[in-house]
């Protein structure tokens, strides 16, 4: 595969870019075809829950969480000072975001905020009211768990940039949900949305999978399949 290698993507990452791909392409076939049999639409259907697209993004986030997990309690084990436990935070937050995903944790919230929202002002305005609740404070535990964890990081301004990015195209794909809701009666820019936001969505779960294979990886945690990690100065040795 020469388009993954020119671009430095690692072999056991290619498979989650393509079923990335894949899953945008079926879902606009299928739209483009007018969506003719209920199963496949509904299996691929980007604003439905408990179908590919949300497995598929569950999973990477799941897997992006816990490999930092293990490698963060590991790592807990041998470390001196706050930093070891400061570790564990990053990997809640993926493991909070897996569940997120096939929980639609963020969607119940909405729900009690509207409830909530009639109950004082006795009127309900059906919109994003989760965008607000819930992005906010992902931002805020974000820069959190980077400040702490920041030693890790250390001489790895590349990795850096990978989880930056990782997270930023996270944070408005689903930030995205509030441009949905404006053309909500639009069904063309509705459905254009539709495909940026979850397309990003899960872009992002590659990227920020990769950034975390990176990571422990240059910690001198490496994989049976693949080549030795590269010498990082400080970098702990080990193999999974």
């Amino acid at each position: 595969m020469p388009a993954p290698r020119a671009l430095g993507i690692p072999r056991y990452i290619v498979p989650f870019f393509v079923a990335d791909i894949a899953l945008i392409v079926f879902y606009l076939v299928n739209m483009l075809l007018g969506q003719p049999y209920e199963f496949p639409t509904q299996l691929v259907d980007l604003d439905r829950e408990a179908n590919l697209p949300t497995w598929h993004a569950a999973a990477q986030l799941y897997l992006s969480g816990a490999l930092l997990a293990v490698w963060a309690a590991d790592r807990r084990v041998r470390a001196e000072g706050k930093v070891g436990w400061a570790l564990l935070l990053l990997p809640a937050v993926f493991l909070f975001l897996s569940l997120d995903e096939t929980a639609s944790i963020h969607e119940w919230l909405g729900r009690v905020g509207e409830r909530a929202e009639a109950r004082l002002l006795g009127r309900s305005v059906h919109g994003p009211l989760w965008v607000f609740m819930t992005v906010p404070p992902l931002a805020v535990s974000l820069w959190i768990c980077g400040r702490i964890a920041k030693p890790v990081f250390a001489g790895r301004r590349r990795l850096v940039t990978m989880f930056a990015a990782g997270f930023s195209l996270l944070i408005v794909s689903a930030g995205l949900d509030i441009v949905q809701w404006a053309v909500r009666d639009i069904p063309a820019a509705l459905q254009t949305e539709l495909l940026i936001e979850e397309s990003g969505e899960m872009l992002a779960g590659t990227l920020l999978l990769w950034a975390t294979c990176e990571l422990v990886r240059s910690h001198g945690v490496w994989f049976a399949s693949t080549s030795p990690p590269p010498q990082i100065p400080g970098a702990s040795s080990g193999a999974t």
